[in-house]
């Protein structure tokens, strides 16, 4: 009996502060074009781009997911300066 109750306090204890792994990466290919559109579009100095860079894609500002693709980006009027290149896949 001990045992058993040790063993159960084990998994609560494990599951009470494990890292929430139920949340979904997003798809690498889109977080890594995220990242070169911030960059080839002068980020830094957009209007709003908080979240963006530092910390997950979800609460980049402009960035709508669903599941782990991004199905939105929105983001007129914020300053974006530069170029964008689409390359067929």
């Amino acid at each position: 009996m001990k045992t058993k109750l040790t063993l159960l306090l084990l998994v609560v204890t494990i599951c009470v502060n494990k890292p929430n792994i139920t949340q979904a990466q997003v798809n690498v290919q889109d977080s890594l074009a995220l990242v070169d559109l911030y960059n080839s579009t002068d980020g830094p100095n957009w209007y709003n781009n908080s979240g963006w860079l530092t910390g997950p894609i979800e609460n980049w500002f402009g960035i709508g997911l669903n599941g782990d693709r991004v199905n939105s980006v929105a983001l007129g009027g914020n300053n974006l300066k530069g170029g964008i290149a689409c390359i067929a896949g």
